[in-house]
């Protein structure tokens, strides 16, 4: 979404059956987020034609996963924290790769030794697992509603397409596969096929939730 004022009509169904609905403003305030200047082996920012084609293929398979859509929502909030180490790079950082600009950072990197144990922020169903060239070992949950969680650089997978999850379940161990710089985890949000800051979303009060966070750039007008 741009900076600016956009108009949005929300409509809720209530529990008899009714409908109803409100017209609000957002608006939208423009945010310069810091750069991360990294040094990776230059096959990981400029990758060798050898890998193209797989690539390519990867990103089909996980495009397929991120458009997938289950009506039915299936989480609530806070989200569980995957692992508990501190944030290393928030979501929104501009990737400066060997000198070499590249897009935002679309996660949050979670500081963790190879090894430890990565837990389900959210319920869902597993819908892609992989060993990615740029994701390294990776798992995509489906929770309804749009929503998909991210879980990449993991040193092992302890779960399979199709299995059935439950909040703070063992998905799998942290570890420094794929595009890394070293052991973390990246955890990611979408929904429907946009990503979003999960940050906020493990809080539990209103001040930790607009505490440092992308959500200071929205503001909400006009109610009806």
């Amino acid at each position: 979404m741009k900076p600016g004022v956009s108009r949005m009509r929300i409509v809720m169904e209530t529990p008899g059956g009714g409908k109803k609905q409100a017209d609000i403003s957002i608006r939208v305030r423009a945010i310069k987020y810091r750069e991360d200047h990294l040094t990776l082996p230059e096959k990981m920012v400029t990758p060798p034609k050898s890998v193209l084609n797989r690539i390519a293929a990867e990103r089909k398979e996980t495009g397929r996963a991120l458009s997938v859509l289950t009506v039915s929502r299936n989480w609530g909030l806070p989200l569980v924290r995957p692992v508990g180490g501190i944030v290393t790079s928030p979501y929104g950082r501009r990737r400066i790769l060997n000198k070499k600009p590249r897009n935002h950072h679309g996660g949050v990197d979670f500081r963790a030794a190879v090894g430890t144990p990565v837990k389900a922020a959210l319920p869902g169903r597993v819908v892609l697992t992989g060993d990615h060239y740029y994701a390294g070992k990776s798992v995509y949950v489906d929770s309804g509603g749009g929503v998909i969680s991210h879980y990449f650089h993991l040193d092992s997978i302890a779960v399979s397409e199709g299995d059935v999850i439950s909040p703070g379940k063992t998905i799998g161990k942290s570890g420094n596969t794929g595009r890394s710089t070293g052991p973390h985890l990246h955890f990611g949000l979408s929904i429907a096929g946009q990503m979003v800051d999960s940050e906020p979303l493990f809080e539990t009060t209103l001040a930790g939730l607009l505490k440092d966070t992308s959500l200071k750039r929205v503001e909400l007008t006009g109610r009806k």
